[in-house]
């Protein structure tokens, strides 16, 4: 499946996931999504990267609606207070809402947390992937239970499940694109 392709089926999902007055950035969004999943697919088989890009956009969308540079859990201050800002007090940062704790075990600055959409990409699929990787053991919709509960074991996070639901309904509306067969038909003309 080709790189472009894969990144307007994502595009058309975050598109259509995303309400009027979205951000400008969901093109950059799609195609940071994408590039990160085709590098490093949470999932295997043939819709591995369709399944990966679907768990990423299905996080993006709940925890910022998209925005490249948001900022939240700002302690002592009001859910979307203006003064809630990465410089200052957010401890949650970026498209997929990192908490600037986690940016030393990852081994990442504080800046990529709200860096171009493909980095943050590339950090949130390594938290997805180190959750499903604790919470083996649980049925796939509760694996991102670490990723959501701050790192505290997998625990049963209505986040997490929530986020897996809308992954597989991204799926189901806008199915991803499959691999056309290429090779020439053979004809009876011959």
């Amino acid at each position: 499946m080709s790189h472009s392709v894969l990144v307007s089926w994502a595009l058309t999902a975050a598109i259509n996931l995303a309400a009027p007055g979205s951000p400008p950035s969901l093109d950059r969004v799609a195609d940071g999504v994408v590039t990160a999943a085709e590098e490093n697919p949470a999932f295997a088989g043939e819709d591995g990267v369709a399944q990966t890009v679907a768990v990423l956009l299905a996080i993006a969308w709940r925890e910022s609606g998209f925005k490249v540079a948001a900022a939240g859990d700002c302690p002592g201050l009001a859910p979307g207070s203006r003064e809630c800002t990465a410089d200052k007090r957010a401890q949650s940062l970026g498209l997929f809402q990192i908490g600037r704790g986690n940016a030393g075990w990852l081994g990442v600055s504080v800046a990529d947390l709200t860096g171009e959409p493909v980095v943050q990409a590339r950090i949130a699929l390594r938290m997805v992937r180190t959750s499903f990787k604790i919470c083996a053991t649980r049925p796939l919709e509760e694996r991102l239970g670490w990723f959501h509960h701050g790192h505290e074991g997998c625990s049963d996070s209505s986040a997490g499940r929530a986020r897996m639901r809308l992954a597989r309904e991204i799926l189901r509306r806008w199915p991803a694109p499959k691999e056309k067969n290429l090779e020439p038909r053979a004809s009876n003309l011959d």
